[in-house]
């Protein structure tokens, strides 16, 4: 289901931000649920260089998209296994 997908997103979102705060990297995960739209805008709005995506599709394609805010660019690449 959607709502299973969701929590695997979330949970694999709060991994990375444990490996990105391990090597000084600031990051903060959004799990509120609210449209994408709305979260892309806030946090373009507060400056952050880089926003990370994972969400249920990304889940079944193991896949993660980055997205630059300085140009709107965007890669995608095959995520990581953590475990």
């Amino acid at each position: 289901s959607s709502r299973v997908l969701w929590t695997l997103a979330v949970t694999q979102f709060k991994e990375y931000q444990k490996l990105l705060q391990a090597a000084g990297i600031r990051c903060t995960v959004d799990d509120a649920e609210k449209k994408p739209g709305e979260k892309y805008y806030y946090w373009e709005m507060k400056g952050v260089p880089l926003r990370m995506e994972i969400g249920p599709r990304d889940v079944q394609n193991n896949q993660v998209t980055i997205v630059r805010r300085d140009n709107g660019e965007k890669s995608n690449s095959q995520r990581r296994r953590t475990r």
